[in-house]
């Protein structure tokens, strides 16, 4: 189709007469009978499923997945590339594929980098995502997608008009790796470079360069790219040095009350390239960064027809699962409380759940809030639900929109929507596979086109970032105190601009090439008028590379420059201290020497001391200091440095907090020291915490009533009593008046209180006190009842026996009687049992 045309069905027919066209009904007949014939792993009666579905729309059971709009006239077939391997392509196709993890395994035989790769490796996720096309002449189908692995092998089926197949895949798993591989015969290292550094199989990023492998110089059916697409970092709760933790088992933190979990929602997570210069910003801050984007393109041409298989592995946005639990406190019955209007915004905003804690009897009031609810005569209402939140978000946001947009800017400004739409369109963040599906729907464009426009305008938007920064360097280098702040941040985005950009211009020009040699079949007519454009696109961009390159190296001969002069202030500085202090010198050491000789003469010194207590100091001296020598250089001792030292650089990289590689502020240290120790302390006193106040909570559900009962009646008696009792009157008056207090209080004050009272919480106690009775055995209960009776019986008549002034005889002979009488109930009561139970027994 013509670049810049819209696709037009009655004006794409051709005005001559051309080849005998097939109808997409014979092109699904002729696929139908094809599959009826094979006997491939999907089986006949499949194949005739899914090719009874009409071919327009495409649809994901429809194995031929012919396209939906009428085919153009051919162009002249191709000689057919037949793989040399396959001499019998019917035969073979009849055959069982080898499973892919034995063509893994065989591979890792063979190459080192497919033993030890991550293309063997289990994924985090088995997700499938996959969007296809077909081209039959100049026309391409509408879009189809898979979304499950086992459909997969439906693609290796294409009609004869088809010419081109183009096969999206975003976010490779294991199951797509599998069936892609086993149903198109593809060579591992395919998919192996393309997770080099991907975080597929969890946080290591030290894969080596695919140019140092040992097939490096062998011609290959693929070409994988490399590029940095700059964005937005979103704050998050997780940094550079968690980043392994993150992709293996997730992390935790705890932030004003909430326990977050991070998790990663994709397969390929790639690093980032932090592009920002101030120290301050930490993992909390939108700051700018690069993120590594690659893409990887196979192709091959099915043996039984003249159609070419085009497979481009995408990578994902960066996606993460935050899950936020806190516990949100309720308030009063029949009032609407903040927290809870919180609460409910934040399920308005988010999908998000509750986790209720399991009900219990209890009431979370102190005295106060009691009396409170007494007053105002309103009821109580439970607190403590245990909310957790879910939130999947991309962690990036676009810098710039990746595609062109026309907007006449005198007149945008001057309607609330437009602007609006306006920031919609320059925030709006997509995947590179979504960005290329859109501009093939949107535009005629072919795959060269879409795909090398989104590299150029990423690698420009860098570009630009770039100058931002150098210039930036260049401004604030002269001031020192920056420059001391700024310099590791500095030296690291120059050295990785140095590394990454040289790399990227030499691997331009032979994707572009790579690119180009795909649209030799479906777009013939227009590959001599887009490879000049795409060309000059390409010289433009490589110049813009050049001349960044050459900012970067005379920006760092200018910083290497201001560190050496920063140095030799420094040592100027120093030498000036030390002058000072030479200086000094001459005047305490002679001062030193006088009173050390003058101080000699007192009178513990005034007889010699014995030589023995000179060599007893001189060896615990000299003990002490080898001693703290060989302890300083202890493998312990330097194990421990090294553990505080990492300990202290992973809190400085989560706080943004630059920090130089040889040496750590001490104020660092305590502060990486004081919030290890905050975290651990903190969390036992929120467990004794949480356990007090569940204590209290139970003591106060069955005594509250019986304490605010004596609280309420001893205040409201309180200053009467306390002013009779310090008024000097008659003993017979003061008890007189105490009892008309008493009973003044009873009546105005604690009855009402009794009545007013909730009964359940009123009976608290005696309920508590029968419940455990009721569950008490019937030899509990017998035998509690006895010790009671016993004790009514005997400690009354003793208690008086042994508090009157009667004679040590005369008590103990009272004590015997009663001990006796005591006894005798208790056998009177045993004999009665016994005659009980055999009366009992003579009845029956």
């Amino acid at each position: 189709m013509a670049t810049g045309q819209p696709y037009n069905p009655v004006l794409a027919q051709p005005d001559p007469p051309g080849p005998p066209q097939n109808h997409p009904r014979d092109v699904t007949n002729s696929l139908e009978d094809l599959l009826r014939n094979s006997e491939d792993d999907n089986g006949s009666q499949r194949a005739r499923e899914m090719t009874s579905s009409p071919p327009d729309p495409i649809d994901l059971h429809d194995p031929s997945l012919s396209a939906s709009r009428p085919p153009s006239p051919q162009t002249p077939q191709e000689d057919r590339m037949d793989d040399p391997g396959q001499l019998d392509p019917p035969v073979l196709e009849q055959e069982r594929p080898i499973p892919y993890r034995k063509v893994i395994q065989n591979a890792g035989k063979v190459l080192e980098h497919i033993k030890n790769g991550s293309v063997g490796k289990r994924s985090r996720h088995s997700e499938t995502s996959i969007t296809y096309y077909d081209y039959i002449g100049h026309f391409i189908s509408d879009t189809g997608h898979i979304d499950d692995s086992a459909n997969i092998p439906a693609l290796s089926h294409a009609s004869a008009d088809v010419q081109q197949r183009l096969i999206f895949v975003e976010d490779l798993s294991k199951p797509t790796i599998n069936k892609l591989g086993e149903t198109f015969s593809i060579n591992p290292e395919f998919f192996e470079e393309h997770l080099l550094n991907s975080g597929y199989a969890g946080g290591e990023y030290d894969s080596p360069s695919a140019r140092n492998w040992s097939t490096a110089s062998f011609e290959k059916s693929y070409m994988s790219f490399r590029w940095i697409r700059p964005v937005y970092r979103l704050p998050t709760y997780f940094s550079s040095s968690e980043l392994g933790n993150l992709l293996n088992d997730g992390t935790i933190h705890s932030t004003r009350g909430r326990e977050v979990w991070t998790d990663v929602l994709t397969n390929i997570f790639r690093l980032e390239w932090g592009l920002w210069t101030d120290p301050r910003k930490t993992v909390r801050m939108k700051r700018v960064c690069g993120l590594e984007e690659r893409v990887s393109i196979w192709k091959k041409r099915l043996n039984d027809r003249n159609t070419e298989i085009i497979i481009v592995l995408f990578d994902p946005l960066p996606e993460i699962s935050e899950t936020h639990q806190y516990w949100a406190p309720v308030g009063l019955q029949g009032q609407n409380s903040d927290t809870d209007d919180e609460s409910d915004a934040d399920d308005d905003l988010s999908q998000s759940y509750e986790m209720e804690e399991p009900k219990r009897v209890k009431d979370q009031g102190s005295f106060n809030i009691e009396s409170l609810y007494w007053l105002i005569g309103r009821g109580r209402r439970k607190v403590g639900t245990l909310k957790s939140q879910v939130l999947n978000k991309v962690i990036i946001e676009q810098i710039g929109s990746r595609q062109a947009i026309s907007v006449d800017l005198d007149r945008v400004f001057q309607a609330t929507q437009s602007v609006r739409d306006l920031d919609a369109n320059l925030k709006e963040t997509k995947s590179t596979k979504l960005e290329i599906c859109d501009g093939l729907h949107l535009e005629p464009l072919s795959l060269v086109e879409a795909l090398f426009r989104i590299v150029k305008q990423d690698t420009m938007t860098l570009l630009n970032q770039l100058r931002q920064i150098l210039d930036e360097i260049d401004i604030e280098m002269i001031d020192d105190t920056k420059m001391e702040d700024r310099l590791s941040l500095w030296r690291q985005i120059i050295n990785r601009a140095q590394r990454e950009l040289p790399e990227l211009r030499s691997s331009i020009e032979p994707f572009i090439e790579f690119l180009i040699g795909l649209q030799s079949i479906t777009f013939t007519t227009d590959l001599a008028a887009l490879g000049p454009e795409v060309t000059q696109d390409k010289d433009e961009l490589l110049k813009e590379i050049d001349h960044i390159i050459d900012r970067l190296q005379t920006t760092s001969t200018s910083l290497t420059s201001n560190m050496g002069l920063l140095d030799s202030r420094r040592s100027i500085d120093e030498a000036h201290a030390v002058a000072r202090l030479t200086e000094l010198a001459f005047i305490f050491i002679p001062m030193s020497f006088a009173a050390s000789v003058f101080g000699m003469q007192v009178k513990p010194f005034a007889e010699p001391v014995p030589l023995s207590n000179f060599f007893i100091v001189a060896v615990v001296v000299t003990s002490f200091a080898y001693l703290m020598r060989m302890t300083m250089r202890s493998a312990w001792l330097v194990g421990l440095k090294a553990a505080v030292r990492h300990d202290v650089r992973r809190y400085a990289a989560r706080n943004g907090q630059p920090v130089q590689a040889g040496t750590l502020p001490v104020l660092l240290v305590f502060r990486s020291i004081a919030s290890r120790l905050g975290t651990i302390i903190i969390r036992p006193c929120k467990w004794a915490a949480r356990g007090i106040i569940s204590a209290a909570e139970m003591l106060w559900a069955v005594f509250g009533f019986i304490i605010s009962f004596i609280l309420l009646s001893g205040v409201a008696s309180a200053i009467p009593l306390v002013i009779l009792w310090t008024c000097d009157l008659d003993s017979d008056i003061q008890d007189a008046v105490t009892i008309a207090i008493v009973l003044i209080v009873t009546v105005i004050v604690v009855i009402p209180f009794w009545y007013r009272s909730d009964p359940k919480f009123r009976n608290a106690l005696p309920d508590f006190i029968m419940d455990r009775v009721r569950r008490a055995p019937l030899w509990v209960r017998k035998a509690s009842i006895y010790l009671i009776l016993i004790a009514t019986f005997s400690v009354v008549p003793l208690a008086l026996i042994w508090t009157r002034p009667l004679a040590t005889g005369i008590k103990s002979g009272l004590t015997v009687g009663v001990g006796m009488v005591v006894m005798l109930i208790v056998l009177i009561r045993v004999a009665m049992g016994r005659r009980r139970s055999y009366i009992v027994r003579l009845d029956f």
